[in-house]
Order: structure tokens, then sequence, then C-alpha cells
């Protein structure tokens, strides 16, 4: 797999516009889409929801199907326990919410929640038509165990078998169609105690926007990021064998797709081309070494491939990310190709010049402006 991800959350393209960078992304190599269409489509199940410029469904078929000409595999995304903001802040949703004051994520043990999901997981099906994949979100779901009765599972269990518990509930439409779920990985490697309880059939999305080759600390879910010799014990338990693999000299920053693959875990590792930190002008250099490091570790055997993310809250048009995007098409060509390779490439082939002041000015203008500075602009 090797996908790109359309993100429609608070930014919605016109129809000439995403079959444009379509076309572009099969050029460069993409095989996959993944279409996180939240309130970008005229939905019938949560009605309230729609933005005023939801494409209508006939509108995102023809984008479907010039999807599928171009050569490029659909998959749908659908937030089934957390970022449900754009669902929660319509009053007549808020008896399925988990926590009132956030109104972002599902109450994973109320049934309308659940069947209110599998309703619009069947919509989904009905729009995208025949599908290998349904990615079901389950990110960042940081209300987990906040209502009185998911606190009581929670302490009587753990809060890693209420998540679960929950996404085997969510896939069971899916699965009946002979589709492979999908789910970010954060979730069951923050709480990962009941994690040989998920089906099995699940395909894993390992997402971590900052690690590269050569970045000094690692990122543990639930702690953050620790010098190699601070992780607790706890981490070192879980993660020791697979962070310090043996016959590797230092630590491996991307461990955690080796500890999901010994769980019997297909897993996709995903990279980002616009996230926190990101200016509106360019990714931030360190976004830079991730999609590298990512994209060429994705050619590994034992996965399955990577996904591209993009983020449009960070307001960065897919021209000015077109720096991580086209790796994809240099690692093609050349697998085992450094960082500074592939800046000459992109300066000679794709800006059709040789002069690396290019990637000077990038670097200057994707550092944010110390904060100093920025008042006395005027921002």
């Amino acid at each position: 797999m090797k996908a790109f991800h359309i993100d429609m959350n608070g930014l919605l393209y016109q129809k000439d516009y995403l079959k444009q960078w379509l076309t572009k992304l099969a050029a460069d190599g993409y095989d996959t889409i993944l279409w996180e269409l939240e309130n970008g489509v005229q939905w019938d199940t949560c009605p309230e929801s729609n933005d005023s410029d939801a494409l209508s469904k006939k509108d995102f078929k023809e984008i479907l199907q010039h999807t599928k000409e171009c050569g490029l595999e659909s998959i749908p995304l659908l937030q089934t326990i957390g970022h449900a903001e754009y669902v929660f802040k319509n009053k007549e949703y808020l008896h399925l919410v988990e926590n009132v004051a956030e109104f972002r994520q599902y109450c994973p043990l109320n049934p309308e929640a659940l069947s209110f999901l599998h309703t619009w997981i069947h919509e989904y099906l009905d729009l995208f038509g025949p599908l290998r994949y349904f990615h079901i979100g389950a990110d960042e779901a940081y209300d987990l165990g906040y209502c009185p009765k998911c606190q009581k599972k929670s302490q009587e269990k753990s809060l890693s078998e209420l998540y679960i518990d929950h996404i085997n509930a969510v896939i069971t439409p899916i699965l009946k169609k002979n589709i492979t779920p999908i789910i970010w990985g954060d979730m069951i490697l923050h709480h990962h105690e009941a994690l040989g309880k998920l089906d099995k059939r699940i395909l894993i999305y390992d997402w971590i926007y900052k690690v590269n080759n050569e970045f000094p600390t690692v990122h543990i879910w639930g702690d953050g990021w620790l010098e190699p010799n601070k992780i607790n014990e706890r981490a070192k338990k879980t993660f020791g064998n697979y962070l310090f693999p043996k016959g590797k000299k230092g630590f491996d920053p991307f461990y955690t797709s080796a500890f999901l693959i010994i769980f019997e875990f297909k897993t996709v590792i995903c990279p980002a081309s616009s996230c926190f930190g990101d200016t509106v002008f360019a990714p931030g250099w360190f976004h830079l070494a991730n999609c590298f490091d990512f994209i060429q570790k994705s050619q590994e055997s034992h996965l399955a491939g990577f996904t591209l993310t993009s983020w449009t809250v960070h307001l960065l048009p897919w021209e000015l990310q077109n720096i991580c995007i086209a790796m994809n098409k240099f690692l093609t060509i050349s697998p085992k190709g450094t960082f500074a390779e592939y800046q000459t490439w992109y300066s000679e082939n794709i800006l059709g010049c040789s002069n690396n002041q290019f990637w000077k000015a990038v670097e200057l203008i994707s550092a944010p402006l110390p904060l100093a500075l920025t008042r006395d602009i005027g921002h």
C-alpha cells in the first residue's frame, strides 16, 4: 500500500481540484487514497453535521470513479470513537457522548452510539461500493473511561479492554462484508494490556510524526518523549525487545511496528506531510526527515506499506507539501537513496534547477517564528 490521506475536516476541496491531484498522485506512484470525509459529503445518517458546501453523493461518486480510473484504490475513514466534534456540535446527538464537557467522543458502552455508528458505516458502504478496506479511525480517544458506566468497567477490567471491546463491536458489519477494518495504532500502544483480545483481522496504521533515524529521543505512547536510558520499567517490559533489538546499535525509533507484528497484526506505517509544528509555508524540517525515513522503511517486507497523512487543520496546501509527496516517486526509483540525493533529485527533476538554495529557503521558512517576533509583526 502506498496511500495518500485526503482530510476534509474543515477544508472542502472542489471537484476539479481533487481530480487534478488524484491524477498527479497516481503519476507519483501512489496506489491508494484514504478519504477522511467527515461532514464533507451530504449524509443521511447525520444530516445536521453536513457542511453547507458538502459534496452531493452524486458528485462524490464521480470523484470515486475518477479515482478508480487513475488506478487508485479508495479507503473510507469514519471516526467511530473520538474526533466526533462535527457530530456533537449538534445537540441532537449529545446523548451519545462520553464527556459532555468536551463533546468529542462517543461513549463506547452506549448501545445507541453503536447502532448509530453501524447505520453510518452502512451508508459509507453504499456510497463507496465494493471495498477491500474500511478505516474506523479510533485514535486519540482521550475521554476513555470518563462516564460512570465506562469508569466502572475500566476499573474492573482496564481502559484497554473498554476500548478493544468497543472496536471489536464496531467492526462487525465491516467483517460481514469480508472487508478488512483499519484503526490508528496509538490507543492500543497506549493501552495495550488487553491487546490479545483485539480482532487479528484488523490492519493497524502505526503513526508518529516526529521520529526519524537520527532523532535523539524515543516516543513511548502514554509517557511522551524520553531519552532511551530513562524509559520506565513498564515500557521496558513491554517494548524493550523491540526498542533495543539484538544486533542493532542504539535504539530503533520505529520499534512500535515490530511490536505490533509480533501480535500478528499487519501494519502500515504513517508519516505526515502536514501536521503539528508546520507553518503555512512548508512542512517542518523534522517532518521532511520523518516522511523520508518512514517511506523508505515501508519497503521492508514485514510491513504492509505506508500512508502519507495530510491534516488540513494546519492549512498547508498540497502544492507546498509536494516536497514530501514526491518522496515516494524518488524512493521507487532509488529505494536506498539518501535524503541528500533526494534534495538534488527534487531540485533537478521537479524544479528544473540544480541550485540547492531552494532547500535552504525551505529550512528557513519551515521554522516557526519566535513568539516575540510574531508579536512585533502583529500576529
